[in-house]
């Protein structure tokens, strides 16, 4: 996604989907389940107690905000 210049119509949408999950799912395995506990990943120490939920977070908004600036 970044510094790449192209056109997401030229890309297979199938690919995308696939490259898209691939990222994603290698985020989703680094989630321990304590991370998941008492909302652990909000407030100011959130990156300290659950530093894969709020890196995943991060990397869903950057992804929501590049489609969202292809649209």
């Amino acid at each position: 996604f970044r510094g790449a210049a192209f056109d997401l119509l030229d890309l297979a949408p199938l690919e995308v989907a696939r490259q898209i999950s691939l990222l994603q799912h290698k985020l989703l395995c680094k989630i321990e389940m304590k991370e998941l506990l008492h909302d652990s990943w909000s407030g100011s120490e959130g990156p300290q107690r659950a530093p894969n939920v709020t890196a995943f977070i991060a990397e869903f908004n950057q992804l929501c905000g590049w489609i969202s600036s292809l649209i």
